[in-house]
């Protein structure tokens, strides 16, 4: 089509006379004028609506802006604007006026014109021929969609002449209506049909080549004569075509597939995809996978370059059902990189110009927030695919941001809970726009992202699940996201269950029949009953063991419990034992499971549902198992489906799934694939209480004392499976049935077993999913090891206690060695006192020749007081002999002994002079001048009896006081040994405290090393880290081979983990940081940890990394198996694709 000019502008004027000028913006922006551009134009004519128009329509033909990307100006284009402004009866005036390609129904006859080779017609023999013209400039792609559209009037033709020699038209016209089942003007066209050009009309609103394989399923439908031959070549030939022609260069042709017709409306597609490699292929498989069930009805018109957008029709009456369908499927829709969908110009979502954040969480406790425009979305899914194959992705969010060129910043303000930490490796924790605008999926581009550290000790103190709180600012809508990790434990051993019984009824003509059937294979029942009682409604699962004494399981029906309800019934039991052997012996394949039957019997006022309860005798350990169903007639003719809940033991809490489907074995089928350890604990039928409705699980009802100390959380809230979505399930394109995830945890001190009520809305009937959980065992090792740690706070306070009790002896110790010191100094001030009272008395001074026994010796005993304690050196320098002063020492009061020793000298004649030396000799000199001056009153008396008698008097207070002083210092050398001895009781004590402490501790930690890796008391850890170095040698050959450009990111990984302090090292250095913080860790623990997030770093990296880490660790764990006979505990798995959000 010949493309229009500035030269056009006249005639488009007048083409344009009764379009409404006052729309030119909206016409201006879909003919790819910005909005600038468009403001120039109001603000230079002001209010003149007509100048503005005539300015916008001169800037369009000018190619201004990015009208070329949009599509080149043509009378087409100018046609399919004017439409999307809504003025669709000028839009069809200028195609009838201006496009050479329109097929006219009458002119079938010139549909067998061919396009030849030198056309670039297509050959379906010789596609490499094909894909030379198509890549050629003079391609005429026009001519080949019109001869295409020539070959379908033909084909058409040819089955409207079968119809009328057939003489079927009502049959046609009996299956066109049914397709628009809801459409009056379109049912009102169908009967107005009568001859063959209104069929032809008819069939061309319903068939064009977009859809033209719809055609090949009417005509075989129908069995009309339609020249397969012809069909199958157009169909190849439109296959070919759509495969290789790119959607950008049937935007700028401007093609159109097919008219508008009054029962018609559009919707529209605007998409990210690479303009560069889209083809019309990719859009109509997209049509197939998002659209299967409504793909019938959506016909490509044209497709516009605005990013790519693909035009089409839909029926009038299927708007408000594809609208609900878009608005409900709107994630999947961006996740295939759809950015914009429009339903009769209104536009339903637009993330255009908009951006995805996603949070994903990798092994090695590292949490990546990343964030690109949200049509680069795909190509970030596949980046971490690629890039992070053990990542699990966990929140996408969509957002605009508040500024241009601003940022989106993670704040953390709250304290992450006890055991708990959670840590940026970067702050402030921020990606910038103009970094994420950088991502386009390809040129090796890399997304910005945020690291965060995220880590929960297993410790009975730790919060066993974290919900932390992490706010997103710096957008338009600032949000609050949740990150959701569970402590990392061991999993827990189940009990084996080798049996699964399944009770259900179903009617059989005025009553029902329940039955009781079982086998080791839940499958094989559920298939048995999909397959021989199809109408039939499961009501309970039962999991149980034979007890090997008896060989047989019973039904008690005489020991149930009945409602009320039941009064109006009669039970009829027909059978009540299943054995054993029947049971093991049951082959799907061959024959039917052993049945235990009862009938039940209403009346016509029966209860419309009623509670029925049944025991069952002759499980294992003695047990009798109660099981409790609801009968309920009103499902009888219902659509049934199979509701199915399974658990999953994730680190520190279970994960409850609820899923749904028509068929229950492709729900078990689809469990043992994707999660083959988990236990299904619950299987039932119900039916939707509306069409198109939802299954939805409440979780705010009220519980009783049963649930003290657990928590049940939703992922998702409202918790509802669509019934829409459930029906796809079997689809191929729907290998995954939608779910409901809740989290269930038990705290340590949660009541043992929980019953937790879930009742279920929009549904018939009242139903619930029951949660009845035990407590595992690994909770009581792990409360044990909290009562361990409450013995030893019970141990640190008791030492705390002593700690203050020996404080407190210590000052006491202090104040009497205080007090002591206090006396010491009052003894030698009254010594003193006494000495001058001595020396007032002017005693003359003796002869040398005077002996002691001149002397009173009383007397003398007083002057020497001071030196008491020294009688026995005393004695030893005046010559006394040794027996006689052991005997003197037998008295154990030192007065006495000096008294005796002064007697001793006295008797054997020592002089004065003598005891002067002595006491020279003993360093008391101090006391001679006393002694000469005692000496001087030995032959004359006082001066006067009155002052005499005075000094006496108060020398015996002096005396008697030095004596009280002594006394008090007896004392007090008594309290400071008792004391002593007090202080070396509560030291001994304290370290029976630590000792026991010490083995406390010892204790604990050999509780938690051997619930984690198991007992190694006897590992030699030094040769273990030996055969890790000698292993890790063997592989610096493959390490540096090891791909350079991911070398960095890998040390990046070391990093975080913190096997390194720094970037920028080579591979030989990261090894070396790693060998040398090895050597430090002493326990099989440590050593293990260390080794796993090693292998973890490579892991990380994906591709050749993560295959060096998978034969890195299997050769560590067969090196030490070999050389030192025990399993080394450290995961090498490789999982692929993006995982639940626990791997």
């Amino acid at each position: 089509m010949a493309e229009l000019g500035i030269t056009d502008l006249n005639n488009i004027l007048d083409e344009l006379k009764l379009f409404s000028k006052n729309r030119w913006e909206s016409f201006g922006l879909k003919a790819g004028l910005y909005q600038p551009t468009l403001d120039k134009i109001k603000a230079k004519y002001k209010e003149d609506i007509e100048l503005c128009f005539k300015e916008c329509l001169s800037f369009w033909l000018r190619k201004e802006d990015k009208v070329n990307e949009e599509g080149e100006p043509t009378w087409l284009r100018l046609a399919n604007i004017v439409e999307y402004t809504g003025d669709r009866a000028i839009a069809e005036e200028i195609k009838k006026n201006h496009n050479p390609h329109d097929t006219d129904p009458h002119d079938a006859d010139d549909s067998n014109v061919e396009i030849g080779s030198t056309t670039g017609a297509f050959d379906s023999s010789n596609s490499d021929t094909i894909e030379l013209v198509i890549a050629i400039n003079d391609y005429d792609m026009e001519e080949e969609y019109a001869a295409m559209n020539r070959k379908l009037s033909k084909i058409l033709t040819f089955a409207i002449k079968d119809i009328f020699n057939k003489q079927s038209l009502e049959d046609i016209k009996a299956y066109l209506a049914g397709l628009h089942r809801e459409s009056t003007e379109m049912i009102k066209r169908i009967k107005e049909t009568v001859d063959k050009v209104d069929l032809m009309a008819l069939l061309r609103s319903y068939f064009s080549l977009s859809n033209v394989s719809a055609l090949k399923d009417f005509v075989e439908d129908l069995e009309i004569d339609h020249n397969s031959k012809e069909l199958a070549d157009l169909l190849n030939r439109q296959n070919t075509f759509y495969e290789n022609i790119l959607a950008k260069d049937f935007a700028k042709k401007a093609i159109e597939d097919h008219k508008m017709c009054k029962t018609d409306s559009i919707i529209t597609f605007k998409v990210s995809w690479n303009q560069d490699t889209a083809t019309l292929k990719e859009f109509e498989i997209f049509l197939s996978r998002a659209f299967k069930s409504h793909k019938i009805y959506i016909r490509l018109r044209v497709v516009c370059q605005s990013l790519l957008t693909f035009v089409c029709s839909i029926p009038n009456w299927l708007l408000e059902e594809i609208t609900e369908y878009v608005n409900k499927r709107k994630d999947h829709l961006i996740s295939e990189g759809v950015v914009e969908v429009t339903i009769d110009s209104a536009i339903i979502f637009n993330v255009e110009g908009g951006y995805a954040a996603i949070i994903f969480y990798e092994p090695n406790d590292t949490m990546t927030f990343t964030a690109v425009p949200s049509n680069q979305l795909p190509a970030l899914l596949k980046f971490i695919k690629e890039n992070h194959s053990f990542a699990e992705v966990d929140v996408i969010h969509y957002f605009h941001f508040k500024s241009l060129h601003g940022f989106i910043e993670l704040n953390l303000f709250e304290k992450p809970p006890t055991g708990w930490t959670v840590k940026p490796v970067v702050k402030p924790c921020r990606l910038y726009q103009d970094d994420i605008d950088k991502f386009n999926g390809i040129d090796c581009s890399v997304p910005p992202c945020c690291l965060m550290s995220i880590c929960g000790l297993f410790d009975p103190k730790t919060k066993s699940v974290l919900h932390y709180p992490v706010s997103l600012n710096g957008i338009e809508y600032p949000v609050t996201l949740s990150v959701h990790r569970v402590v990392k434990s061991t999993i827990p051993t189940s009990p084996i269950i080798s049996y699964t019984g399944i009770v259900y009824y179903e009617r059989k003509e005025d009553d029902y029949l329940v039955a009781f059937i079982a086998a080791r294979n839940l499958k094989s029942l559920v298939k048995y009953i999909e397959e021989q009682h199809p109408l039939a409604n499961i009501v309970k699962l039962v999991n149980f063991d034979f007890n090997s004494n008896l060989g047989y399981i019973k039904l008690n029906f005489n020991a149930t419990t009945q409602d009320k309800s039941l009064t109006q019934w009669t039970t009829e039991p027909q059978s009540g034992k299943l054995f054993q052997k029947d049971v093991d012996n049951f082959d799907d394949a061959l024959d039917y499971p052993q049945s235990c039957l009862i009938s039940f019997y209403g009346t016509p006022d029966a209860a419309q549902s009623m509670q029925y309860s049944l025991l069952i005798e002759g499980v294992a350990d003695g047990d009798t198992l109660f099981i409790d169903f609801t009968l309920n007639p009103s499902l009888s003719g219902e659509v049934l489906y199979i509701g199915l809940v399974y658990y999953e033991w994730k680190l520190t809490e279970y994960l409850m799934t609820f899923i749904a489907g028509k068929k229950g074995t492709e729900l078990i089928q689809y469990i043992e694939e994707y999660h083959p350890l988990v236990e299904i604990d619950q299987i039932f039928t119900f039916s939707f209480s509306s069409p198109h409705g939802f299954i939805e699980l409440i979780f705010d009802s009220s519980q009783d004392d049963s649930c003290e100390g657990w928590t049940v959380q939703p992922f998702v809230k409202p918790c509802r499976l669509y019934q829409d979505d459930i029906d796809r399930f079997d689809d191929s394109n729907y290998p995954f049935p939608p779910s409901c995830l809740t989290s269930v945890h038990g705290s340590f001190d949660a009541v043992p077993k929980l019953r937790y009520s879930i009742p279920l809305k929009g549904v018939v009937g009242t139903m619930a999913i029951f949660i009845d959980l035990k407590l595992q065992l690994e909770k009581d090792v792990a409360k044990l090891i909290n009562e361990l740690h409450s013995i030893e706070a019970t141990f640190k306070e008791e030492m705390n206690k002593k700690d203050g009790e020996i404080a407190a002896s210590k000052k006491k110790l202090y104040d009497s060695l205080q007090k002591q010191s206090m006396i010491a100094k009052e003894k030698q001030e009254l010594s003193e006192r006494m000495m001058t009272l001595i020396k007032e008395q002017e005693i003359p001074k003796k002869p040398e020749s005077l002996k002691l026994f001149d002397y009173d010796v009383s007397k003398l005993e007083i002057v020497l007081q001071p030196m008491e304690d020294l009688w026995f050196q005393l004695g030893h320098q005046l010559n006394v002999e040794v027996s006689l002063l052991s005997d003197i020492q037998e008295t154990k009061d030192t007065k006495e002994q000096m008294r005796s020793l002064l007697q001793l000298c006295s008797d054997k004649g020592v002089t004065m002079m003598q005891l002067e030396g002595a006491l020279e000799a003993m360093d008391q000199k101090n006391l001679i001048p006393v002694l000469q001056e005692f000496s001087k009153e030995l032959e004359a008396s006082l001066s006067t009896d009155g002052s005499k008698r005075l000094l006496e008097l108060e020398l015996e207070e002096t005396k008697a006081a030095l004596e009280t002083c002594k006394s008090k210092q007896q004392e007090q050398e008594a309290v400071e040994e008792m004391l002593k001895n007090e202080l070396i009781l509560k030291d001994r004590t304290i370290s029976e405290f630590a000792k026991e402490k010490s083995q406390l501790l010892e204790l604990i930690n050999q509780l938690q090393d051997e619930k984690q890796n198991g007992p190694s008391a006897t590992i030699d850890i030094n040769k273990v880290k030996k055969v890790i170095n000698d292993v890790l040698v063997s592989y610096y050959a493959t390490f540096n081979s090891l791909p350079k450009r991911s070398l960095n990111y890998f040390i990046s990984q070391l990093l975080i983990v913190r096997l390194v302090g720094t970037q920028g090292l080579t591979m030989e250095e990261g090894i070396d940081e790693f060998k040398a913080s090895l050597s430090f860790k002493k326990k099989l623990p440590q050593v293990q940890e260390h080794c796993q997030k090693f292998v973890n770093a490579f892991r990380s990296v994906g591709g050749i990394y993560a295959d060096t880490a998978i034969a890195l660790g299997e050769d560590w764990i067969e090196a030490i198996r070999n050389e030192l006979g025990f399993d080394f505990n450290i995961d090498t798995v490789r999982h692929y694709g993006l995982h639940s959000y626990y791997d």
